[in-house]
């Protein structure tokens, strides 16, 4: 049987993350990401760098308006950042979630497998 993923829409993952920010936050601190080490465009890093956030586990918790909302923001660089976040968390997606469940990737997978095999089965 094929492994459904965790979670239909990113949206929905998003709203997951929340409810589980202090876990969540926990493992993005241990997997951090500096601004200074990677390929953002000068205008989102100097953004970034005069807000106070260095770090990916800086703004990972920070809604669109939020980072919409910060001292010389840009439309452009807001989108850059936004989607800058977004990959991060898809890349994390599976170890973040098993972190946060205590459990290895395996065994997310087939938890998820379990409950969507129970939910085929009611549904019938």
């Amino acid at each position: 049987m094929e492994t459904m993923e965790l979670f239909s829409t990113f949206v929905e993952y998003e709203k997951w993350l929340a409810a589980n920010k202090d876990k969540a936050q926990e493992y993005i601190k241990k997997n951090d990401v500096n601004f200074k080490n990677v390929q953002i465009s000068t205008r989102a890093y100097n953004v970034l760098r005069i807000n106070g956030l260095n770090y990916m586990s800086d703004i990972v918790f920070l809604s669109a308006e939020e980072i919409n909302n910060l001292e010389m923001m840009n439309k452009t660089a807001a989108d850059e950042i936004l989607m800058f976040k977004k990959n991060y968390l898809r890349k994390h997606k599976k170890d973040i979630t098993a972190f946060v469940i205590g459990t290895d990737d395996e065994k997310v997978s087939e938890n998820r497998t379990i409950e969507f095999r129970a939910e085929s089965a009611t549904a019938d």
